[in-house]
């Protein structure tokens, strides 16, 4: 690094710079982000803007690993670790060294989204050594796991290997709580989730922000996209995965062969399990689906200008999940766009602030599709689910939000 940054980062280097160790979105005409990334530039863009404290992001490396100075020289991003190497904590604790005066740190879960289960298992030792380091640890646990059996599809688990790992989840939250000054959740009720295992005094409750959107022409956007005008268009978005219930809602849409609705599955693999072999198995089954029947289209990776397209395309945006672990991204694009939502019944948690919600969920079975159908074909129910959505975008509004984020975690510097 050049003595030009180098000046940059002694600049960063004060008690009234926050630290973050997160994925960054990754620019370029192929780039691929999952919603880590996502959240923390909309968030600390916006706490930047607002209040003026500077940031220093420790992201994962890419195509250009260049320093980046953004928010009016507020955001000092730098890309050192590559989050498929366990070699990323050292890299990172080296940084750490170099930022002595900074004192509170932000660590994301989700950072080494690609490093599996060895990355579990090293992040408790990490952050041991970043107490040690004397700072002060703020992290971000994006899921929250209460019984891993819920799990067991997507990891490809036994039963007794689900036991096993719910009594080490327990020791984990033990020791998070020991090692952190507060424990972050992005929905309240994974906040109670989380309050069975350790002090509710460390925890910090807040809600996954939602950024106003433009409405696009549904008409235009179909027509970029290769979409058919005069048919009505679900849209699943996010990894194909069996947590996000993908393989329920291709099965079962399969199943119906109707002729005028669409399936658009706007995603790819999982990050961190497209090199399983259970996992690849699983995703070609759903590829093969999607072969044979025209009305299914499974997209690949999509970008956030792609992704504001396939909302626009979209008459309902459908979110299968098996399980309510972590605040869904996806929920809060659909949001961003007010468009028509549904849940599935085991993930109605999220929607814990609405006081009715029954059009809105649907059980993971066949009448669940059945429900799904009639809802897309009823424009009056369509019409106010989007009234709903832009209701829950105006309490979730990224500005206030940001706000509230900025007063809870990232005040006046420790000294």
């Amino acid at each position: 690094m050049n003595k030009k940054w180098q000046k940059i980062i002694e600049k960063f280097n004060t008690l009234d710079t926050a630290l973050v160790v997160s994925a960054w979105p990754v620019t370029g005409k192929n780039a691929v982000n999952h919603g880590i990334a996502w959240y923390t530039e909309m968030t600390v863009s916006e706490m930047a803007k607002k209040t003026g404290k500077k940031f220093v992001i420790l992201a994962e490396k890419n195509h250009d690993n260049k320093p980046q100075l953004l928010a009016d020289g507020k955001i000092l991003v730098l890309r050192i670790f590559d989050n498929r190497r366990k070699s990323l904590y050292p890299v990172i604790l080296q940084y750490l060294q170099q930022f002595s005066q900074i004192k509170k740190v932000y660590v994301h879960s989700e950072f080494g989204v690609n490093g599996g289960m060895l990355h579990f298992a090293l992040i408790l030792p990490f952050l041991a050594i970043i107490r040690i380091m004397g700072k002060r640890i703020y992290y971000y646990s994006h899921n929250v796991v209460t019984d891993v059996a819920m799990l067991a599809g997507h990891l490809n688990i036994s039963s007794w290997q689900s036991t096993i790992l719910n009594v080490v989840i327990k020791f984990y939250y033990k020791f998070l709580e020991f090692l952190c000054e507060k424990i972050v959740v992005l929905d309240p009720m994974l906040g109670d989730k989380l309050a069975r295992f350790l002090d509710d005094k460390k925890i910090v409750r807040l809600n996954m922000p939602v950024e106003q959107k433009k409405q696009l022409d549904m008409k235009i956007t179909r027509k970029i996209l290769g979409l058919p005008m005069n048919k009505r268009i679900i849209i699943y978005f996010g990894f194909v995965s069996w947590y996000k219930g993908a393989d329920w809602l291709i099965k079962q849409f399969d199943s119906l062969q109707d002729k005028n609705t669409v399936l658009v599955i706007a995603g790819g693999p999982s990050y961190s399990l497209a090199e399983k072999k259970h996992y690849k198995d699983y995703y070609q089954k759903l590829l093969k689906i999607a072969e044979t029947n025209l009305q299914i289209q499974i997209t690949g990776f999509v970008s956030e200008e792609q992704m504001g397209q396939y909302m626009a395309s979209a008459n309902l945006v459908v979110l299968p999940y098996r399980g309510f672990m972590g605040s869904s991204g996806s929920l809060s694009k659909a949001l961003s766009y007010r468009k028509p939502f549904m849940v599935s019944e085991r993930m109605q948690e999220i929607l814990k602030d609405l006081h009715s919600k029954n059009d809105l969920v649907f059980p993971m079975n066949k009448f669940g599709m059945s429900k799904i159908m009639k809802v897309i074909k009823d424009k009056v129910k369509l019409a106010t689910m989007s009234r709903v959505a832009s209701e829950m975008a105006s309490v979730r509004n990224l500005s206030k939000l940001a706000s509230a984020e900025y007063r809870a975690l990232y005040g006046p510097a420790v000294r």
